[in-house]
């Protein structure tokens, strides 16, 4: 009886946890949809009460949209990181004859 109640009280600490999480991940998505709402609404101030959407509708031959490959882009952006960084540390090499 005891091994059971311990049990019980594991899972149900486990499954307080779980709806922790499940409560914090609703509140940031609610967070990151009122900050996309606030950005269109500042965009459409700014674009003199335009809507964005109808911007972009006129304009959509002038755009291309193509799907990223997130593994070639990291890579990309990895190999732009090291060349930063080799040009730097010779940048800060002192010649030998100095």
């Amino acid at each position: 009886m005891l091994m059971g109640l311990g049990y019980c009280k594991k899972k149900i600490g486990c499954l307080s946890a779980e709806l922790g999480e499940v409560v914090e991940e609703l509140r940031i998505k609610e967070w990151v949809e009122q900050m996309q709402k606030e950005l269109v609404t500042l965009a459409d101030s700014a674009t003199a009460g335009k809507s964005l959407t109808q911007i972009f509708l006129r304009n959509q031959h002038l755009y291309t949209v193509e799907q990223n490959d997130a593994e070639e882009l990291v890579a990309r952006a990895a190999r732009k990181i090291e060349q930063l960084l080799r040009k730097r540390s010779a940048a800060l090499e002192i010649p030998s004859d100095v």
